[in-house]
This record gives structure tokens, sequence and C-alpha cells, in this order.
């Protein structure tokens, strides 16, 4: 009886590893490297990569979250509309010609969700960005963002040159010939 016990226990442990491994299979890891400049993409002092074809946090069904690597991070309002003038130019920084420059497989081990669609962005559902988003849609593409805004407001800039011309005429004018 013992030994029923045990091969039955064998067997059940071997179906168990059997799960284990096949759901592994299913999650493929991350990729272990920094993404590649080849895949990211330049505005406003800020980098950007398409990290996932699902919204960050698994909602709308997908349920498969995007992990933050390498310092980037979800982008502000403010980043967006000082990278992007919109979806038609958040589209064509990364839709270069017949490729994406889709860096999912970083972000996110879910070999089912580890592509980009560009469809999304033309509809609209782009997670977290400041223009409107079609309400049918349940899956939202998500841009990462790493580095700071390069704003120096004009006027301010402006405002210093003058000040610093007025005051090197000013010097100039006071010294005795």
């Amino acid at each position: 009886m013992k030994t029923i016990k045990n091969h039955s226990a064998l067997i059940r442990g071997l179906f168990a590893g059997a799960a284990i491994a096949a759901s592994a299979a299913s999650h493929a890891a991350l990729i272990d490297e920094p993404v590649p400049d080849s895949l990211i993409v330049e505005r406003s002092g800020l980098e950007w990569v398409w990290a996932s074809p699902v919204a960050p946090d698994g909602s709308f069904g997908s349920g498969s979250t995007i992990e933050l690597n390498w310092d980037f991070r979800l982008p502000t309002e403010e980043e967006w509309l000082a990278s992007f003038s919109g979806l038609t130019d958040l589209y064509d920084a990364f839709n270069i010609g017949a490729s994406q420059l889709c860096a999912s497989g970083y972000f996110t081990s879910s070999t089912e969700f580890n592509h980009c669609d560009g469809d999304d962005i033309q509809k609209g559902n782009v997670w977290g960005s400041p223009w409107p988003q079609d309400p049918a849609k349940e899956t939202f593409d998500t841009f990462l963002v790493r580095g700071e805004l390069n704003q120096t407001p004009l006027p301010a800039t402006l405002a210093l040159l003058g000040a610093g011309l007025f005051a090197l005429g000013l010097s100039r004018r006071k010294r005795p010939a």
C-alpha cells in the first residue's frame, strides 16, 4: 500500500512539474539587457519607447502588466504635449517604413502581449495620452519615457540675453578712454 502511495505522489509531482514547466514556457522572460538605441525615439530631451500593446496596470482585460526598467516611467501630459503634436506624429515617430520601433520584449514577459499595435495609436488608444481615445476599445498601447523635459521658456531666455547685452553695453560705455 505504501508503494502505491509513493507512486501516486510521484505521478502527481510529475504532473505538477509539467504544469509549471508549461506555464513557464508560455511566459517568456524579459529581455535582460538595456533597450537598444535603435528602439528609442528622442524628443524634447526625452527618450521614448513603445513598451506594450496593453495598459501598464493590466486593466482592460489583458491581465498583463508592464515592468518599469532602465529608468523608464509613465509620461506626464506635459511630456506628451512637448514631444508629439498628436497621434499622427506619435505613429510616424515609431513606424519607420514597414518596421515598428517596438520594445515590448524589454517591458513585458507575456508572450501574448510582446508586440505593438499601430492601429491602436491611430484609433487614439494610447495609455495616458492627452488625445481623444476610442471608448469602445478595450486595449491601450503603453509608451514609456525617461530623462527630463528640455524646456527653457523662450521669453525668459530672451530676457536674460537682453539683460546680459545691456550690462555689456553699460560696462563698455563707462570705461575711460
